[in-house]
């Protein structure tokens, strides 16, 4: 039963929570300071607590999810596996696991402040909505997962008490929103080739919509992160910052590659984990970014 319920809580999506350290990283120099330890370690803890938090209030969101589509998962390709479609995880208590985790997440944003606690709250009502009904509702229904990036990014600000900049939240937003755009993509693919529809915003998508909002919102995010870095106050007065630049750049495009070309869109979890390329990347674009903070702010 134990691993059942792992399963059903998606340890592999959990990479999605580390955006909650964006706010950490950008405060180097600012909220703490590297060689002082009496400055990081609360950074530290209060971040991981956040990221605790949101593991177990997304574990809760997908395990409900799972009950709610248990019948329409039956038949498709892959999540038919999961421990709910295939009966493996009764409904009644994956429902009560869902509930504690809820709980749990609510009880351990207390440790950081109230303001978490309702961070988290929006966070879990949101996402129960859009189980229920604003997934069903085509545009809404992706722009409720970028919501849900930028819910964390926002926590994570007020884990560590620091203030972000506003171009910190466009950039994740439309980045986040164009990741859901290529899911939707993925989807309406394996969709068609199952010969059946899971969702109802699929009805209305078509693979030319999906295509032309995803390159307007691809281009939408780099002309942000560029604008970011430049013009963002709390960043070097040198422009240093836009050394990242071509890591995102090369990260957006080998995304758009995967997604178009090799047709992974429909599990960006996967293509996170295991695309060596991207992984480069990611590490290129954090360590040159610490660097530049951690050197000119």
């Amino acid at each position: 039963m134990i691993i059942n319920v792992l399963q059903s809580m998606r340890p592999i999506q959990w990479t999605k929570n580390l955006v909650i350290f964006l706010p950490a990283l950008f405060s180097v120099n600012e909220a703490w300071v590297l060689s002082e330890a009496g400055s990081l370690i609360p950074i530290l803890s209060k971040g991981f607590i956040a990221l605790g938090c949101f593991v177990l209030g997304s574990s809760a969101v997908y395990i409900f999810n799972d009950v709610i589509d248990a019948e329409k998962d039956k038949l498709h390709s892959y999540k038919k596996y999961r421990p709910v479609a295939s009966g493996r995880l009764g409904k009644k208590l994956a429902l009560t696991v869902a509930l504690a985790l809820a709980v749990s997440a609510l009880i351990a944003s207390l440790v950081i402040s109230v303001a978490m606690v309702f961070v988290s709250l929006s966070y879990l009502l949101l996402m129960l909505a859009y189980a229920i009904f604003l997934r069903e509702i085509i545009l809404l229904d992706v722009f409720c997962i970028s919501a849900g990036f930028i819910i964390r990014v926002v926590a994570g600000a007020i884990a560590i008490g620091v203030p972000m900049s506003p171009w910190l939240y466009v950039c994740v937003g439309f980045g986040s929103l164009y990741i859901a755009l290529s899911k939707r993509m993925g989807e309406l693919k394996s969709n068609s080739e199952d010969g059946h529809l899971a969702r109802k915003p699929l009805e209305f998508y078509t693979q030319e919509l999906l295509s032309s909002m995803s390159t307007m919102v691809l281009s939408t995010t780099l002309i942000a992160y560029c604008l970011y870095t430049f013009i963002a106050d709390n960043l070097p007065s040198n422009n240093s910052m836009m050394l990242t630049i071509p890591f995102v750049v090369f990260g957006m495009l080998r995304y758009l590659y995967l997604v178009r070309i090799e047709g992974m869109g429909e599990r960006p979890e996967i293509i996170i984990v295991k695309d060596i390329p991207i992984l480069l990347c990611v590490g290129m674009w954090f360590f040159v970014s610490a660097s530049v903070l951690y050197l000119y702010r």
